[in-house]
């Protein structure tokens, strides 16, 4: 396997990899409303909020991190299920928001 590494500054194109299994599943403004979220606690931020602020540990910032990742996942995946009807299947590959 030959990719690029991920470096500093990719946190778009990171999280678009992430999302990819759950493309499918998600119509295009839930997907896209999910990949901002995900960004918003991907990366330095919920250190220097969780640390600073509220002092706890790494290991706390990390299950936090992870507990609102997974609440995340977890409401667009309601939302797009509420959708179901309304929403067509997507096939075409999704355009990143920057």
């Amino acid at each position: 396997m030959e990719e690029e590494p991920f470096r500093r500054g990719h946190r778009v194109r990171i999280l678009e990899h992430a999302l990819e299994p759950l493309a499918p599943q998600l119509p295009q403004a839930v997907y896209d409303r999910l990949h901002r979220a995900l960004s918003v606690i991907y990366g330095i931020e919920p250190y220097v909020i969780l640390k600073d602020i509220w002092g706890v540990s790494d290991r706390e910032v990390e299950r936090t991190a992870l507990w609102m990742a997974d609440a995340m996942v977890d409401a667009a995946l309601r939302e797009a299920a509420a959708q179901q009807p309304a929403a067509a299947p997507r096939t075409a590959k999704r355009k990143t928001s920057a």
